[in-house]
């Protein structure tokens, strides 16, 4: 009851936790009656919240009426919180095993696995031999489905593994043939780069040479013109 005030009690001090069980005592009926309305809409996902008809405080109720209403109120919170925990494929055995001899819950525990469409306990007693062989019976059997779900998991996660595996290997034969492309790529580029730069400086030579030999050449020429016209000049006055 002390959730339908607030969800989070687990670091609360005795203070506070008496605190909020003052409080819900000091609720009216309407109150109390809103506030187990909100916590179930809240939850209202869940089948056990769902589908359990709570039962709803009357102010007609004599005292005995309404102290048995908030007691199945909450059984039925303590049951179905213990049931949020449990697998539905054999809560019967675990609900049973949990309660074993508390006849008082019997009523709340059936109507949660009425909740989750599963077949009613009829008895809570630890001598009732036929029940437990058949709780036992359902539990070996849903022991075995989960075993083989189980065994079928760890088939597929080995086949997943080895895929991997295999993906992992091909990817590192790839990235050493990629590792002794590249070694070669940066071994060729090296050696290119001093090329070029050889190249560089003998094209920048060749440059040189050939502004010198265009210079050479030019004032060959002039000269050869100014033998020319001297030659020329002293055959006119000849």
């Amino acid at each position: 009851m002390i959730n339908l005030i607030e969800e989070e009690k687990e670091n609360d001090i005795n203070t506070q936790f008496q605190n909020k069980c003052q409080l819900i005592k000091n609720l009216n009926i309407s109150e109390l009656n809103v506030n187990i309305s909100i916590f179930l809409l809240k939850h209202d996902e869940i089948p056990q919240y769902k589908n359990i008809d709570f039962p709803k405080l009357d102010s007609n109720d004599n005292q005995n009426t309404f102290i048995n209403k908030i007691k199945d109120i909450s059984t039925l919170l303590d049951v179905i919180n213990s049931s949020l925990n449990m697998n539905t494929e054999n809560i019967r055995f675990q609900l049973y095993n949990k309660y074993i001899t508390q006849n008082d819950k019997l009523n709340a525990i059936n109507k949660v696995l009425f909740s989750l469409n599963k077949k009613n306990l009829y008895s809570l007693n630890i001598n009732d031999l036929s029940l437990r062989i058949e709780l036992f019976k359902e539990n070996c059997a849903f022991l075995k489905n989960e075993n083989s779900k189980s065994n079928q998991t760890i088939e597929n996660l080995i086949k997943m593994t080895n895929q991997y595996e295999n993906e992992v290997n091909t990817l590192n034969k790839e990235i050493n043939t990629l590792n002794e492309k590249i070694k070669d790529l940066s071994k060729n580029l090296k050696k290119t780069n001093q090329e070029l730069s050889k190249e560089k400086k003998r094209n920048e030579d060749l440059n040189k040479k050939l502004v010198e030999q265009e210079q050479n050449f030019e004032d060959l020429f002039n000269e050869s013109q100014n033998i020319k016209y001297r030659d020329i000049s002293n055959y006119i006055y000849c």
